[in-house]
């Protein structure tokens, strides 16, 4: 259940991961990394503002993945004009 200090209303990871639709880690995960604001209440508990979540929803959320580039395009062959000879190795028969 969120909790509300002076007007904002917090959740815990597991919360937070539940509005979002990402698992637990994935949140913590956000926070280490400094995308997911938080507020320290003690050593072991982690709380993410209402503001951090939405911020978070219209910032990151559909980004997951490699972005579209040159790794992601399939490798063609290269074409070979259809009169070109065929490559043969010398004194095979």
């Amino acid at each position: 259940m969120p909790l509300t200090i002076e007007g904002t209303t917090y959740y815990t990871t597991a919360e937070a991961a539940a509005e979002l639709g990402l698992s637990q880690a994935a949140v913590r995960y956000a926070i280490a990394r400094g995308t997911l604001e938080h507020a320290v209440i003690n050593a072991r508990l982690n709380m993410v503002s209402q503001a951090s979540i939405e911020r978070y929803r219209r910032e990151r959320l559909g980004q997951a993945g490699r972005p579209p580039g040159r790794r992601n395009k399939p490798k063609s062959s290269p074409s070979t004009p259809d009169d070109a000879p065929t490559p043969t190795r010398e004194g095979a028969r």
